[in-house]
């Protein structure tokens, strides 16, 4: 598996608590383990230098200092793209209580999930307008 670089954070405050050479599962395990932990993929110079807006959706770094390396949304987008996967895991499985229609309007939305991130062009300036599918309700 690859490994890439993680930049773990507290989902309240925003700061910065570590920076990590990971695998995307490692990462997603972390986050899940910790509670108000985020995770995106990137990489800080300084942890002291570097804060996670979190009012924005996706989630972005901010700073006080130019010297950041950071990836492009694309990266980023896949990451919350497969927390979003990860959270409807449970729509699938066979022992779910949904029935045969909203797990396949489940499916549909994962689906959507998947062209989304496949249909971004690798060199996306932003992610500010990534258009998220909306979940079954």
């Amino acid at each position: 598996m690859e490994r890439k670089h993680y930049i773990f954070y507290n989902t309240t405050t925003g700061v910065i608590t570590a920076s990590r050479n990971l695998t995307e599962s490692q990462a997603m395990k972390h986050c899940n383990a910790n509670s108000n932990t985020g995770c995106m993929e990137g990489i800080v110079n300084n942890l002291n230098g570097y804060k996670i807006d979190t009012s924005t959706d996706p989630v972005s770094i901010v700073s006080n200092t130019d010297n950041m390396n950071i990836n492009t949304p694309k990266p980023s987008c896949r990451l919350q793209r497969n927390g979003m996967l990860q959270g409807s895991d449970w729509t699938q499985a066979a022992d779910s209580p949904l029935s045969d229609s909203k797990k396949a309007e489940w499916a549909t939305y994962r689906q959507a999930l998947r062209d989304l991130i496949n249909g971004l062009d690798d060199d996306l300036a932003t992610a500010e307008g990534v258009v998220w599918p909306t979940p079954p309700s």
